[in-house]
């Protein structure tokens, strides 16, 4: 069971579901969020991101040739 303490951290309730990942011995266990969840999460990196898929998808056009 994990103990409260956690599940309150992390958001974990009832029917929650996570991803188990076995990792050199060791088990890390991450929540697994919905999208909507997600959303926002990462509005302080805006510029960044915005930058990163302008770069992914101006190499994509060269890999096409267009």
């Amino acid at each position: 069971m994990l103990p409260a303490e956690l599940r309150r951290k992390y958001g974990i309730k009832e029917g929650s579901e996570v991803v188990l990942i076995d990792n050199k011995g060791y088990l890390i266990m991450i929540p697994r969020r919905s999208i909507t969840e997600l959303y926002g999460s990462a509005k302080e990196y805006g510029d960044i991101i915005d930058e990163m898929i302008r770069e992914i998808h101006e190499e994509r056009k060269r890999e096409v040739g267009g």
